[in-house]
Parts: C-alpha cells; sequence; structure tokens
C-alpha cells in the first residue's frame, strides 16, 4: 500500500511549476455563457491539434462541460488578473462584467486575452477526482500582450519585475529596496533606535555587495531567496519608489542581528511608518489565507489584485 500523501504539501510541491492562467468557457444547455479559472492547460498534439484542460468533478459547472461538443481556453494577459478571480469566484454571472465574443465555435472568447483556442470537444477522460477534456483546436488567435504567469500560489507579472528592475538601476530614480522575510509564521525585524524595520537597501544586488539587499540579509545570517515581488509604491512627498521582495528561511540559528516576531506579537507602533505598517498586516492576512498579491501605488492608495484559488 502506497503511503498517504499530503495534499496540501502536494498542492505546494505541483505548485513550483509555473504556469500560465486561463479561463475555459462554454455554452451550457440553456444557452447561457459559463466559465472557470484553470492553470490546468496543456498541449496534446499538434496533428491532429488538441489541448486538454482539466476540471474537479465537485464544480457546479462539471456536468454541462462534460456534455458540452464545444469549449474554447481564454489565455490571460498580465493586466487581467482580475477576471481570473471573476471566474474563480461563486458569483452567479461571471460574464457581467466581461466583455467576450463567438468565433468557430460559439465558446465565448473574452476580450483582450493574450491568446485564445477555440475547440470541439474531442474526448472526456475520467481521471481521479477531475474530468480532461482533450479539445481538437478549429480556430485560435493570439496577441503581443504579456500572460499572465503563476507560481507557487502567486501570479507572476513579467512586466513589473521588469520595471521594478530598471527603477533599481535608474540613477535617477530614489529607490528602496525591501525584504518581508517569513519563518514559520513569524517576520523578521531589525531594532534600530526606538523603531524596528524590516531589511531595507538601494539596490537588490547580490550576497557579496554589503551594500545591497541581498548583501545585508547574507550578512545577518539570514540565507534566503527573496523571489516573490510584493509591493511597489512610490512616496508622494519624497518620490522615493519602495520595492519589497517576500521570502523564507527554514533555519534562523545563524541570525546575527535581529529576531523574528510572530505574527501576534509585532509590535506594530513601533514600525517606522503607517505604510509599513499596512504593508505588514496585509502579508499576514493573506499569509493566513495562504493567497498572495502584489501591491501597486503610492504608499497610502493603491490596487491589490489578490490570488484567485485556480482550477474552480
Amino acid at each position: 500500500m502506497s503511503q498517504a500523501l499530503d495534499i496540501r504539501e502536494f498542492r505546494q510541491t505541483l505548485g513550483a511549476f509555473l504556469t500560465g492562467v486561463t479561463v475555459v468557457t462554454t455554452i451550457n444547455e440553456q444557452g447561457e455563457p459559463i466559465g472557470f479559472t484553470a492553470n490546468s492547460f496543456t498541449s496534446v498534439s499538434l496533428d491532429p491539434p488538441l489541448v486538454l484542460v482539466c476540471l474537479a468533478k465537485t464544480s457546479g459547472n462539471c456536468a454541462s462541460f462534460a456534455n458540452s461538443k464545444s469549449y474554447a481556453i481564454n489565455i490571460l494577459a498580465e493586466n487581467q488578473q482580475h477576471v481570473s478571480g471573476t471566474f474563480a469566484s461563486p458569483i452567479a454571472d461571471r460574464f457581467a462584467t466581461v466583455g467576450w465574443c463567438k468565433q468557430h465555435t460559439g465558446s465565448p472568447i473574452i476580450d483582450d486575452v493574450a491568446a485564445w483556442l477555440d475547440c470541439s470537444m474531442h474526448e472526456v477522460v475520467d481521471a481521479g477526482d477531475h474530468l480532461i477534456f482533450i479539445g481538437q483546436v478549429m480556430a485560435f488567435g493570439n496577441t503581443t500582450q504579456a500572460p499572465l504567469g503563476y507560481l507557487r500560489g502567486n501570479y507572476v507579472r513579467f512586466a513589473l519585475e521588469q520595471e521594478a528592475a530598471v527603477a533599481m538601476e535608474n540613477p535617477d530614480q530614489e529607490t528602496s529596496v525591501g525584504a518581508i522575510v517569513e519563518q514559520n509564521g513569524a517576520v523578521f525585524l531589525i531594532e534600530k533606535g526606538e523603531k524596528l524595520h524590516l531589511p531595507q537597501a538601494a539596490r537588490l544586488g547580490n550576497e557579496l555587495d554589503d551594500l545591497s539587499l541581498l548583501g545585508k540579509l547574507n550578512k545577518l545570517g539570514l540565507h534566503t531567496d527573496v523571489n516573490y515581488l510584493f509591493a511597489v509604491y512610490e512616496n508622494k512627498k519624497s518620490k522615493e519608489l519602495s520595492i519589497y521582495y517576500r521570502g523564507q528561511v527554514a533555519d534562523s540559528s545563524q541570525v546575527k542581528q535581529g529576531r523574528f516576531y510572530v505574527f501576534e506579537e509585532i509590535p506594530f507602533e513601533k514600525l517606522p511608518d503607517e505604510a509599513t505598517q499596512i504593508m505588514l498586516k496585509r502579508y499576514i492576512d493573506e499569509r493566513e489565507q495562504d493567497a498572495f498579491g502584489i501591491y501597486v501605488g503610492d504608499e497610502r492608495k493603491g490596487a491589490i489584485e489578490p490570488l484567485a484559488k485556480l482550477g474552480d
């Protein structure tokens, strides 16, 4: 007998595979457009042109898709996180705020997507707790828009990452680069006078550069990769651009300065400013939901694109 898998750990392991984000659509038995968000999409064959997508049997849309003669795969552009969220939510009419049209089969093609494939249903395969819908591509289209990515429970916006990197290299842009480093529900803070600060530097750099963020983390004994962008905001008065990444450490035994504060014991009144307080509170909320987004704006007002749970 095989050892039982830890489902949460299994999902996290699968999350190490970078995917795109799609919305799969069709017309149901009542002639209404329906759809769901999915990243379980892949190509199958070039001749004939076949693709597949998976849907949980527990989904309310499962029977309609299984009985449908066609469906469309809409590959979302990176500015369409709101579309992903809409089609992953339990709202009744997911098309109320989304423009769409029909192409070859009549399945909805969502406006302004990075690419789309209009498919006739080739085969439905029963696979565990999901159904696999294999479709034959009848028509397709694509644009030059950057696609929306998905990795380890996070949206990946490639253009935003590039813009942050360019800003750090611009000598005319005052930039502060910081990190939210976590270990098992605790955040690392450094005491400076009467205030507690997140690790910060003028640039991301590398571990050999003592004046960079990665160099400072290494010097503090925090051996971690801060790979995920968490917030980008500008101070309206100083015009300083703040860029924050997040990361985790498994071992804090080598920490030489500062310490980890469990979420419930963070003295928010000792943080240097309101922007840091708001950002850390958002981090804690999103960690509890295991659903991170990216904040873009200024130190007081901006937009957060929250993670939608993919797969309907």
